[in-house]
């Protein structure tokens, strides 16, 4: 079976599975800023990286504004870092206009810090695309030595004096968060080590089947709704990388899932492709590097 066959049949189920309103979900407007998963996992002592992005659909966004609250009981806060998404707005190895760009990692109200942007002041341009899950910041935090049980890190637009919004701007028109509800609370869960998985078992079934790569096709393209997807979504997101990681010793992030991971598992169900990589068919843990994104928290192994 052709790769494009499997790629046709595996999209007219997953309409099949939304009621026929792919396109109308993909077409509701969102608006927010927000952690890109509810939990992020790290180990006392160490650094965790905590994602956040933005949803803007259907229009263009030119700055936003925001601040993101911790506790410093358990959390120091490292860096405030360009991630990937911004950057690819901004363009290749351009950094953000200092004068229209500011990150206050003490403000009236913490701990936490605030953020603010307008990505040019002189090049109209130059803004973020219409899109869902654009990566903004990596945000590094340390947690402390002694820290026992999760601690919480949230948006907010009450820290600064004044206090600084949570607020997309549209070349020049405010944009209050809108939409579906967005993760704007999210756990920091301290761990020992990584939970053991079956890579590519979505659905925490056991096995591979047709609804593991209907879960990622959700997960690339449908809003992330589909139910039985929940527990890997939220607690085991390297199990939906198939293919496993770019190469020998790669650390597996969250951008080595793609279609490819689909078709990959829908060629093994139907006979057609190779075995996914380690860990499988049991469960265990991850051959290589896992960032704390993609990190296995917990999995329900057979």
């Amino acid at each position: 079976m052709s790769r494009v066959l499997v790629l046709s049949r595996a999209a007219t189920l997953l309409l099949a599975l939304n009621g026929g309103l792919c396109l109308p979900l993909l077409a509701q407007a969102r608006y927010s800023i927000h952690f890109r998963s509810a939990t992020f996992l790290g180990l006392p002592g160490k650094e965790v990286t905590v994602g956040i992005s933005l949803d803007n659909q259907p229009e263009k966004v030119t700055g936003f504004s925001f601040g993101v609250r911790h506790d410093d009981t358990k959390l120091t806060l490292e860096s405030v870092d360009v991630a990937s998404g911004l950057q690819q707005a901004l363009g290749a190895a351009q950094s953000p206009d200092p004068d229209f760009f500011y990150v206050n990692k003490a403000p009236t109200g913490g701990p936490g810090f605030t953020v603010g942007m307008i990505l040019s002041r002189d090049q109209p341009g130059v803004a973020l695309d219409a899109g869902l899950n654009h990566a903004l910041f990596d945000v590094k935090y340390l947690l402390a030595s002694s820290v026992e049980g999760d601690t919480k890190v949230e948006i907010t637009g009450e820290l600064g004096a004044p206090k600084v919004p949570v607020i997309l701007d549209k070349n020049g028109v405010s944009q209050a968060p809108a939409g579906p509800a967005a993760v704007t609370s999210a756990t920091v869960s301290v761990s020992q080590g990584a939970a053991p998985f079956i890579r590519g078992d979505a659905n925490q079934s056991g096995r591979l089947e047709i609804i593991d790569a209907l879960i990622i096709f959700d997960f690339l393209f449908g809003g992330k709704t589909v139910p039985a997807g929940a527990a890997s979504r939220d607690n085991c997101l390297v199990v939906l990388n198939v293919d496993g990681p770019s190469g020998p010793g790669a650390e597996e992030v969250e951008g080595d899932i793609n279609v490819t991971d689909a078709i990959y598992l829908l060629e093994f169900v139907f006979k057609k492709g190779s075995l996914p990589p380690a860990p499988f068919p049991a469960c265990g843990q991850a051959p290589g590097p896992t960032s704390a994104q993609m990190q296995c928290k917990s999995f329900q192994c057979p």
